[in-house]
């Protein structure tokens, strides 16, 4: 029973580290359309946000489209399985979700499908979609056309499988219409009692009819009260698009105006763009929505659609202008850094000369210190050319004097290593000194004559470094070392060891213990079951090469 309890245990940590490590692979969505890599045009984000967001409120089916930097190592199975399931989609529609995966740097491509769309999308019809949709116009370069005609498919498939079946069968002709044979009124016994059921039957479907036509209107009516409330979320919302884009339009004119017009254009071309073509069109739709809805309660779920997508557009415009103002706030990091660095790089390199030029440190040392110095000299001018900072750019500038801080760090992490060495190093050339030449006085004919040679020459290259003034003390080191190691190789081999080989009459074991039977540890046969943690996604679905 420990046993059993213990494989449980062990089971329950290895799936929950599995699922932990790979989760944290996951990124945060961006929406409908997550295109981590920027392969997909702004066009076609924008129709993939709205059909997508259609698509759930007409059919109750939750697609996601995801373009991914990377596979972390996972299979393209695991990963998109772990995401739909990290994303929750389609849980709260009873499991209707659908992932499409693109992964370009592997060259792998999925359609993850949920439990409760599994009879609709099948294995074989989520792979001809992949093989006949999806890779030929992507093999060819068009990535936007594959990824709009692989949604295209699976939308049309979820819409034909969510539309009501229509009953082919004719209905029988209702009681009244029946041909009936004609007979005076007074000749029937129960002309009245037929008469009051006929009239009877009229109004039980004049009840119902018009209970239907109430649940109906309620129906609308309680729509139409989402949408307003929804409505006035969308006003405010436009508000702070209008809000955002003239902060954008401020931290743009600060970018061109502290750096270089030219280094942001193109940026400003694309805020331009959002001015010109996303507001003003957002401000129509948004008139349009409100026009619908007092037209009355006919009109009310084409509205909500509506409103759906012209806030998965929003989001898009709203994620642009938080690029530009990440891109202010890079700058002003960059203006504070590159004052700093050119006021505490000179005193560093002074410090870095002056500790160099000792005779303790390399000359390979002093020669990266000279470099760094010239670079910072001519970094330093084309500062001064410039006219103003503000001619600059200070992105570049940034990364060049990062750079030289960088080197000179490891300048005087070398440096430190050098006078270590050599501090090593002068206190044991003198011991080496008197070893090297005892065992060079020692040595006699046995000794190989090569390396005898060659370590009496550096010893006596060791005894010319080690005099003067200016000993390098590491050189010394080296080669009495050297010296040192050529005197053990010229040494003659000792002589081998005597072995006697003899067998012992008395063995050491002569079959004296005592038997026992264990008992049995065998573990319980009973298989051990793991619990059902019944994820929205359990791989199903269909994989491709792109």
């Amino acid at each position: 029973m420990r046993n059993k309890t213990c494989a449980v245990f062990l089971v329950l940590i290895a799936c929950s580290v599995a699922v932990t490590a790979s989760a944290q692979m996951v990124p945060m969505r961006q929406g409908y359309v997550s295109d981590y890599v920027g392969v997909l045009g702004s066009e076609t984000h924008q129709q993939l946000a709205r059909d997508l967001a259609a698509l759930r409120n007409r059919d109750n089916v939750e697609m996601n489209v995801v373009v991914i930097d990377s596979l972390h190592g996972y299979s393209v199975e695991d990963f998109s399985r772990t995401m739909a399931n990290y994303w929750h989609i389609g849980d709260d529609l009873g499991n209707r979700g659908v992932l499409l995966l693109f992964a370009p740097v592997e060259r792998k491509v999925r359609i993850e499908v949920g439990r409760g769309l599994v009879s609709v999308l099948p294995d074989a019809l989520t792979s001809r979609i992949i093989q006949s949709a999806i890779v030929p116009p992507w093999k060819s370069g068009d990535r936007d056309r594959a990824v709009l005609r692989g949604v295209s498919e699976l939308i049309d498939i979820l819409h034909r499988s969510a539309a009501p079946a229509v009953n082919s069968t004719p209905m029988p002709a209702p009681v009244m219409q029946r041909a009936m044979p004609e007979a005076p009124i007074a000749a029937s016994t129960g002309g009245t009692n037929g008469l009051s059921l006929g009239i009877n039957t009229v109004i039980a479907f004049g009840v119902l009819i018009g209970f239907g036509v109430f649940l109906l209107l309620l129906h609308r009516r309680n729509i139409a009260a989402e949408n307003h409330e929804k409505l006035q979320q969308c006003n405010e919302r436009m508000e702070l698009v209008r809000a955002r884009h003239d902060d954008a339009q401020n931290a743009m004119i600060d970018l061109q105006t502290r750096n270089p017009a030219e280094v942001w254009q193109e940026m400003r071309n694309r805020l331009n763009d959002v001015a010109a073509r996303d507001l003003d069109r957002l401000e129509l739709t948004l008139r349009g929505m409100h026009t619908a809805q007092r037209r009355g309660l006919g009109q009310q779920a084409s509205v909500r659609e509506r409103i759906g997508v012209w806030m998965a557009e929003t989001d898009n415009v709203l994620a642009f202008f938080q690029i530009v103002f990440a891109l202010r706030k890079k700058l002003e990091v960059a203006d504070e850094q590159v004052a700093r660095l050119r006021q505490n790089l000179p005193k560093r390199l002074r410090a870095l000369q002056e500790e160099v030029d000792q005779t303790d440190v390399s000359e390979k040392t002093r020669q990266i210190v000279i470099q760094q110095a010239a670079q910072l000299a001519e970094v330093e001018r084309s500062i001064r050319k410039a006219p103003t900072l503000n001619e600059l750019n200070m992105l570049v500038l940034q990364s060049q004097l990062t750079g030289i801080q960088v080197l000179l760090e490891g300048v005087a992490n070398r440096a430190r290593e050098d006078k270590a060495q050599a501090e090593q190093a002068r206190a044991q050339v003198p011991i080496l000194l008197k070893r090297v030449e005892g065992r060079l006085a020692g040595a006699s004919r046995d000794h190989d004559a090569h390396f005898l040679g060659e370590a009496r020459r550096q010893f006596q290259e060791a005894q010319s470094v080690a005099t003067g003034d200016n000993i390098d003390w590491a050189l010394a080191y080296m080669l009495l070392n050297n010296a040192n190691h050529n005197c053990d190789r010229a040494a003659p081999p000792p002589p081998a060891p005597i072995t006697h080989h003899y067998e012992d009459p008395s063995p050491s074991f002569t079959g004296h213990g005592i038997t026992a039977t264990l008992p049995d540890f065998s573990p319980d046969p009973s298989p051990i079951s793991t619990p059902d943690f019944s994820p929205g996604f359990d791989g199903n679905g269909s994989s491709g090469d792109l």
